[in-house]
């Protein structure tokens, strides 16, 4: 399954650096993901995009709008273009399921003015409330979580539809009305306290199941 999969951007010293976590290639590589990570160049972009792409993970680490990743942000958005037009399966994980809402309109938020909760490197429940996916999962797991930004209904994009919440009300999970996109606000690819629920997830993105189906 050829997926394009997009990196974050660090700062090294003087020049800036696309990155990959080694985590994402060993646990989509071993659900049947072939990984191609995408860099944050327009000059590379058309290439990567004449591939026989199957599906797209937009994926975590840094915030959106941020001056050092104004180049990402353009590619995540070229990236979802595409999709869109090609009708191509997109996962977006923590970050990524930050720039799915945000590209269809909605808006990010500090998690600390919508809630009393924190998110960063803790562990805590949400609420499933798609009927398919519960049915796969349950109606409630634990989640890991590493985000200080989010979003409630509030500042949700009307063009999508809401999966899965925190007990704070923050918005866990969302996926596009008629379009096969779908994003997650925790990390699978991580230390889990439920892998089974994150493997079916990941497993019916790979399939074209549930949200993503074509």
């Amino acid at each position: 399954m050829i997926t394009l999969i997009s990196q974050r951007i660090r700062e090294t010293g003087n020049q800036n650096s696309d990155c990959l976590e080694h985590a994402y290639v060993k646990y989509f590589s071993k659900l049947g993901f072939n990984l191609i990570p995408v860099p944050n160049s327009k000059e590379n972009l058309e290439f990567y995009l004449s591939l026989p792409v199957e599906r797209i993970i937009l994926t975590g680490g840094g915030d959106i709008g941020d001056e050092i990743s104004k180049e990402r942000d353009e590619t995540e958005k070229a990236l979802l273009d595409f999709a869109i037009k090609n009708h191509i399966p997109v996962l977006g994980i923590c970050r990524g399921m930050q720039f799915i809402n945000y590209y269809f309109g909605g808006k990010l938020i500090k998690i600390s003015e919508i809630s009393s909760q924190n998110h960063v490197a803790v562990l805590h429940n949400i609420e499933i409330n798609y009927t398919a996916l519960k049915g796969l999962i349950g109606e409630n797991i634990q989640v890991n979580s590493y985000h200080n930004f989010g979003f409630d209904e509030n500042l949700f994009s009307s063009e999508l539809r809401v999966f899965a919440k925190a007990p704070d009300k923050t918005i866990e999970g969302i996926y596009h009305q008629t379009l096969p996109i779908a994003g997650i606000a925790w990390h699978p690819e991580r230390e889990s306290p439920n892998k089974e629920a994150n493997e079916k997830i990941a497993t019916a993105f790979l399939k074209g199941e549930l949200f993503w189906k074509i």
